[in-house]
């Protein structure tokens, strides 16, 4: 339930300028996590969506430390306080991080979840045995 650059104030208002909207859920007098999104209206229904080309946009939710049971039971109900907060939309669609792992609370609230298979690069120039770079070999 990590932030991304997807979740930056800048991203969204390159995207959407003017047009994101945010809610939020607050625990103890502080925010503990929020949800992102554009919303569109569409032949009468009101949509909630992410901004064109953002390739993930969800919740993010800011946790104590403490018992992973406690810690958990927190994300749910943070993320079930914040889905109620879309629940008036027509239509909400959002694609969620590879990194989130609670769809629980999506499930609970009614929402369709679907696994979309994507591809994750290790982008690391790899060591030789040489020593030199495969670029700067010289043919003898």
């Amino acid at each position: 339930m990590r932030k991304s650059v997807f979740h930056e104030d800048w991203w969204l208002d390159a995207l959407a300028p003017g047009g994101w909207r945010e809610v939020t859920c607050s625990r103890g007098g502080r925010v503990v996590g929020s949800l992102r999104f554009v919303t569109r209206t569409e032949g009468g229904m009101n949509i909630c969506e992410m901004p064109q080309i953002t390739r993930f946009l969800g919740p993010t939710v800011t946790l104590q430390s403490g018992k992973t049971e406690a810690r958990m039971r927190l994300a749910h109900a943070v993320i079930t306080d914040l889905l109620k907060q879309v629940a008036d939309f027509d239509h909400v669609e959002m694609t969620l991080d590879t990194g989130f792992s609670d769809v629980a609370a999506f499930l609970a609230c009614g929402y369709e979840v679907r696994a979309h298979p994507t591809f994750m690069l290790k982008c690391t120039i790899p060591e030789t045995s040489s020593g030199r770079d495969c670029a700067t070999r010289r043919r003898t």
